[in-house]
């Protein structure tokens, strides 16, 4: 009721005013509806791990008072308010990896009106990162490969020896990208970004790192003690420094092999990962060399080979284990012309066959009695063509070693 009598009196009010004799000023102005804000422009999406960082631009955006984010979870749906920024971005954290997400966005004015949305946009978050060389710790070499992990619908991936990817281009991707370090032994680390087919790049730039090591050096190799000459049961101390550790030490003595040093408090060694390797050996029984060169080597962590380092010195290892004797036969010629043949030694500290000759039986070893020295160990003839007539004559082998060690044959003669 009481609405009703105002309605009628405002009613009344304009008629009596209108039926006055009075103009309506033509300056009057009820004033203008504002304007709504134009949309923002440049709608982009950057990917991530369960992540989608949203930026746009906007024209004079100090009109704006916020944004409105629409988003939409299935391709088939109209999107729906679902936040809003006071800035031109927007992280949602509210995503699944593999799902696709559609984004519009729209500005409020200050005055409180919406503008028109964006065009939409959508992304498909998902995990990205890079290994170099199948996440080695180490190269010797500055080529490389680099091996990304990235979703199915990543095109191109951006690679950079630097973090401000300065002149990085980009790259069609593949699960194996062949890359260049840079030059210097050290830490490297590669940065990479990559790009969907939709356009969208990643929110940060993921990286590696790698130590490049193209060089290996031994500093010292050396025999604890003054001792060049051994014997079996003596302890040899071997130790190899080279500065790394986790490398592969070895030291090896002619005529006799190569033996393993260690760098893991083990095996002669006190302290391990130091980068010094060590070896007690303990010489076998029945080990002999004479003369013997003693080799240091070093590969390191990264499959570098140090150049070998040599002692200054050769090693005898000396026993008292006799030579094989080898087994004499004796052919005559004619009356004054024998012929000896006799088996091969095969022992491998090999000096010398000595034939020694007598006139009597029980032939010895003794200077006087010595024919020939025979130095090649695959000869076994002799024809002694310096007899008597009528004479009988005695002959032993004897074999040498190195260490002057020796071992007579089988006695053999021919009488005339």
């Amino acid at each position: 009721m009481t609405k009703n009598i105002i309605i009628s009196v405002i009613i009344l009010s304009l008629g009596f005013w209108l039926a006055c004799d009075r103009e309506i000023p033509s300056d009057f102005d009820l004033g203008e509806f504002p304007d709504a804000p134009p949309a923002p422009s440049n709608l982009r999406i950057q990917v991530g791990d369960n992540i989608l960082n949203l930026s746009w631009d906007m024209e004079n955006p100090a009109s704006i008072s916020k944004y409105f984010i629409y988003r939409s979870s299935n391709v088939q749906d109209t999107v729906h308010l679902y936040d809003s920024s006071t800035t031109t971005g927007y992280v949602d954290d509210g995503v699944q990896n593999g799902n696709r997400y559609i984004y519009q966005v729209s500005a409020l004015s200050t005055q409180n009106i919406e503008g028109s949305s964006t065009a939409p946009v959508s992304a498909i978050a998902g995990v990205f990162s890079i290994a170099i060389d199948n996440d080695a710790e180490f190269t010797s070499s500055r080529d490389v490969f680099i091996n990304p992990t990235a979703p199915e619908r990543t095109a191109h991936i951006m690679l950079s020896n630097s973090e401000d990817f300065a002149g990085a281009k980009w790259l069609n991707y593949s699960n194996s990208v062949s890359w260049q370090l840079t030059d210097g032994d050290g830490e490297k680390t590669v940065y990479a970004r990559f790009k969907d087919s939709d356009g969208n790049q990643t929110a940060e730039s993921f990286s590696d790192n790698i130590t490049l090591d193209t060089r290996a050096e031994i500093d010292t190799f050396y025999i604890s003690g003054p001792a060049s000459s051994f014997e079996p049961g003596d302890l040899i101390h071997f130790v190899l420094d080279s500065g790394e550790p986790g490398g592969s030490a070895r030291v090896e003595i002619s005529d006799l092999g190569r033996l393993d040093l260690f760098d893991n408090g083990s095996n002669g060694d006190a302290v391990a990962g130091n980068g010094i390797y060590k070896f007690d050996y303990v010489i076998p029984p029945n080990t002999e060399v004479a003369g013997s060169s003693v080799t240091g080597m070093f590969t390191d962590r990264a499959g570098n080979e140090a150049p070998d380092f040599y002692l200054p010195y050769l090693i005898d290892i000396t026993s008292d284990i006799a030579p094989d004797p080898v087994a004499l036969a004796i052919q005559v010629v004619d009356s004054v012309t024998f012929r000896l043949t006799w088996t091969q030694n095969e022992n491998s500290d090999f000096e010398s066959y000595r034939i020694y000759r007598s006139t009597s039986s029980g032939v010895t070893n003794i200077p006087e009695n010595l024919i020939i020295i025979e130095n090649r160990q695959n000869t076994t003839m002799f024809t002694d063509e310096g007899v008597i007539f009528g004479n009988t004559y005695y002959y032993k082998v004897y074999v040498y070693d190195r260490f002057g060690a020796s071992a007579g044959s089988n006695e053999v003669f021919a009488p005339k």
